[in-house]
């Protein structure tokens, strides 16, 4: 069994989703606890081996496409890309993006809603002081802005492989069936397939404020890491469901935008330039796509 296909992001792009409607197709295999380990970007991971990857997908029973996705690759792509390609140089794949600008709102209310981030809104968009930051943690959470600088991380992706598909975010969200039906083509599956069509790790609202705290209270998370630890399962394990129903249960399903116009107009102008160059590298008018011209 080797990985075969890799969602390698972008952060709050949509990418949970794409997972589980790609993981539901009867030819694909992708166990829930292999989305989002980032084996190949983080050192803690990366140098136990590829056994501790490869525990995750023990269920494997010959499917067509085998499934891999870390959120976070694209963003370390002088880390992820050589070992991604070094295990497996035939390997596809797969970047869901999305408008820069709401990508970096919809970071930020997710961390907030996780309590992780602790500042308000006005005050957590400084490119200069996200890049002063140096461990691997902070800088996956809290570069709300450098997340969404595409075009050098779609290039770098560019030096590896010509057999990749860019899926957006937005298309997901106005046309998911043909957006699923497009990525099952590309993959070489079935496209009659239909699956169970939901939006998951959406930033929303939540309902209990006092019930978000306790799941997300970092003791709380270790005691279920304890009773059985996300390294070495197979599958979903009981606790870990009851943490993803009791989640869902609290949240709303209506994302949180904590926001403002000014902000959005400043974080426009701010991306602009990249998007453009991105726009040039993949002939695609992502000004127009992704609203910065009516902005």
């Amino acid at each position: 069994m080797k990985i075969n296909t890799v969602i390698a992001g972008a952060q709050k792009a949509g990418t949970t989703s794409l997972y589980d409607w790609l993981g539901q197709h009867p030819e694909i295999f992708a166990p829930e606890h292999a989305k989002d380990f980032h084996f190949f970007s983080n050192d803690e991971h990366f140098t136990e081996g590829i056994s501790n990857l490869h525990s995750r997908y023990q269920k494997y029973s010959d499917e067509k496409v085998v499934l891999h996705a870390g959120v976070n690759y694209c963003y370390f792509p002088e880390i992820a890309y050589p070992r991604i390609f070094k295990y497996n140089p035939e390997v596809r794949v797969l970047l869901s993006l999305r408008n820069p600008t709401q990508r970096a709102l919809s970071a930020f209310n997710y961390f907030k809603r996780l309590t992780l981030e602790k500042r308000k809104l006005e005050n957590s968009f400084d490119l200069d002081s996200e890049r002063k930051l140096t461990s691997y943690e902070d800088r996956s959470n809290y570069t709300y802005l450098d997340h969404g600088f595409y075009f050098s991380q779609v290039k770098e992706l560019l030096s590896f492989t010509s057999d990749y598909k860019i899926v957006f975010f937005e298309d997901m969200i106005t046309s998911k069936v043909d957006a699923y039906k497009d990525t099952l083509d590309w993959l070489g599956v079935d496209t009659s397939f239909t699956p169970l069509f939901s939006h998951e790790n959406v930033s929303g609202k939540v309902r209990v404020q006092a019930l978000n705290k306790f799941l997300w209270n970092s003791r709380f998370r270790r005691k279920i890491k304890s009773v059985l630890p996300y390294q070495k399962v197979v599958g979903t394990s009981f606790p870990h469901k009851i943490f993803l129903l009791l989640n869902r249960f609290n949240t709303d399903g209506k994302a949180s935008k904590e926001t403002d116009l000014a902000l959005e107009k400043s974080l426009n102008s701010h991306f602009r330039a990249d998007v453009e160059s991105l726009s040039e590298l993949l002939d695609i008018d992502l000004l127009k796509k992704w609203g910065f011209d009516s902005a």
